[in-house]
């Protein structure tokens, strides 16, 4: 691309507000049905009052991967190479 275009593609893009840092966030207000909901979620009114449980064999499988996932070292990186065309 051109110096020049790409000047304009810049001043274009930063005039309609793309880049700009001073966006608000929507607010919802206290009333709306997704404030209600965040509230109720944070205070527990909606939580259930029974325990619930896995079955035994969900259960078992579940501390199994637990337990297995201490068989390997921890990386001191990690370098995903699933997409790549190299082998």
């Amino acid at each position: 691309m051109q110096p020049r275009k790409i000047l304009f593609a810049i001043a274009v893009l930063t005039s309609t507000g793309v880049f700009a840092s001073d966006q608000s966030t929507k607010d919802f207000g206290t009333e709306s049905a997704v404030a209600k909901a965040m509230a109720a979620q944070r205070s527990g009114d909606i939580a259930s009052d029974k325990e619930q449980h896995l079955s035994g064999k969900a259960r078992v499988g579940t501390y199994k991967r637990y337990v297995e996932s201490f068989a390997q070292p921890i990386p001191q990186s990690f370098v995903d190479t699933s997409f790549s065309d190299k082998k």
